[in-house]
This record gives structure tokens, C-alpha cells and sequence, in this order.
């Protein structure tokens, strides 16, 4: 537990440097906004994780077959895709880095939110309206949505896919100066 408290704050304090630097080049990005969505991610992965300690979770499984070294004691013996992959990803945390359940959680978590980040300035590049609905701004209501939080705030595949999609997206305005955003986006 208190190992996966370290990589929360480790990732705090990365999020509130990286958030920074973007802002010098996105003028558009709220750093308030943002650093309040680190918190609600958080939150959510909080109550993901205590499901997940009570009901069958995908989390477990794969943080248990990496511990286990279920393929071996090589790390690319687990590459592939899909599950692979994310047993892969586990294999490195948990065997190399000596990461907990929580830690690998708390990591995993972590790129669920850059997701976040990354399709946020990807909207603040494209619409330069605030839509209203019942007079809240529609894209803060729509980074809000807990499902989407909740689904990328864990250890899976939908954390991971959901950076790889962010980054991805974030790219395509400036492909040149973003390519290898681009092409890590697109490999995940």
C-alpha cells in the first residue's frame, strides 16, 4: 500500500510539471481544470480499486500472472497483443521494478489521466466555443463522465488503450513536431 502511494505522489508531482510545460504551449489548457481532474482520476481509481479487492477483476489477473511469472522468467516472452501486451507492461512493474498491486494500479492510473490530458488539449485545439448545457460548459462536463474515468484508472487495457488513443489524437493537429507522440499513440 505504501508503495502505491509513492507512485500516486510521484505522478503528482510529474503531472503538475508536465501540465505546466504544456500550458506554455497550449494556452488554451487550464491548469486548475486539469489538477482537479488528476484529483477526481484518483478518486475513481480509489473506488475501482476497492471493486476490484471485493469483485472479479481483470487487475488482479493480470498483476497476478506477471508476479507469478506464469510465461517465464524472460520479459519478452511476454509480448504480444491484447492481454499480452498488458502482461507484458505487468511483467516490467512488478518483476524489474519490484511494483505492488497498488503501485502497478496507481501507474496504470496514472496513464488512464494522460488520456485525459492529451485528448483535453486535443478539444482545446479544435473548439474555440464553450458550448453550454444548462449552463455548464459541455467539455468539462464531458471530461467529467465517471465511466470514462473509472474504466481508464486501472490496471487493463483500457487505461493503456485510452493514453494511446490521447496521444494519438493530441498529435494530429502538428504531426511534424508531434510524430513521436504519434507513432508511440499509434503503437499502443
Amino acid at each position: 500500500m505504501v508503495q502505491g502511494i509513492i507512485i500516486w505522489l510521484v505522478t503528482l508531482l510529474l503531472t503538475y510539471f508536465m501540465v505546466g510545460l504544456l500550458q506554455q504551449r497550449h494556452k488554451g489548457l487550464n491548469r486548475r481544470f486539469m489538477t482537479l481532474l488528476f484529483f477526481y482520476h484518483t478518486a475513481l481509481a480509489i473506488a475501482y480499486y476497492l471493486y476490484a479487492l471485493y469483485n472479479p477483476s481483470d487487475s488482479v489477473g493480470y498483476f497476478g500472472r506477471a508476479y507469478n511469472k506464469y510465461a517465464g522468467d524472460v520479459w519478452f516472452d511476454y509480448f504480444g497483443i491484447g492481454t499480452k501486451f498488458i502482461d507484458f507492461i505487468s511483467f516490467f512493474l512488478t518483476n524489474r521494478l519490484g511494483f505492488t498491486y497498488e503501485s502497478s494500479m496507481a501507474f496504470f492510473s496514472w496513464l488512464g489521466y494522460l488520456g485525459f490530458l492529451f485528448f483535453y488539449i486535443f478539444f482545446k485545439e479544435r473548439i474555440h466555443s464553450s458550448p453550454k448545457l444548462f449552463g455548464f460548459d459541455v467539455m468539462v462536463l464531458l471530461f467529467l463522465l465517471p465511466n470514462l474515468h473509472f474504466w481508464s484508472s486501472s490496471l487493463g487495457k483500457g487505461s493503456l488503450i485510452f493514453f494511446g488513443f490521447g496521444l494519438f489524437f493530441y498529435s494530429l493537429k502538428n504531426p511534424g513536431p508531434r510524430i513521436w507522440a504519434m507513432l508511440l499513440g499509434g503503437w499502443i
